[in-house]
């Protein structure tokens, strides 16, 4: 029943939107308007604000010690983290801009157009566990 139902699926452009020559949103596409559309725009959303949200979890926080002076806290690995932190929100937070122009630009979402956000994601899954890397790689050459 998936397979048939993932058939009816047709690549649409964005020229169209999904709409037929008389404006009407064709078989195999989740019409704006739709609860279908509705769920996707939803769950994309989710990957992008969870993606953002973990992204905090890779900032270890100074040791008590270099919290004391300031000198001890622009030693800290702290700096670099957060430099890091921001830089991967503005990626991440442009992936998300884009995704909400071209989803403003569509009359429907067609099995093209959650593919193309599916490949997205994957990137934004590769900054993420680029991140996680790049912490775990500096927790391990920490002369703390």
């Amino acid at each position: 029943m998936l397979a048939a139902e993932a058939a009816d699926w047709h690549a649409v452009g964005m020229s169209d939107g999904g709409a037929g020559t008389d404006g009407e949103v064709r078989s195999g596409t989740a019409g704006a308007g739709s609860d279908e559309y509705g769920r996707g725009i939803s769950f994309f959303d989710a990957v992008y604000g969870f993606a953002i949200t973990l992204l905090v979890a890779n900032v270890d926080p100074p040791s008590p010690e270099e919290w004391r002076t300031l000198e001890g806290l622009a030693g800290s690995a702290l700096g670099s983290q957060l430099l890091g932190l921001a830089l991967s929100f503005a990626v991440i937070a442009v992936f998300w801009r884009v995704n909400v122009l071209m989803m403003r630009s569509l009359r429907g979402m067609d099995g093209a157009t959650v593919g193309a956000n599916l490949v997205a994601m994957g990137f934004i899954l590769l900054i993420r566990s680029r991140r996680r890397a790049s912490a775990t790689r500096s927790r391990a050459t920490c002369r703390c």
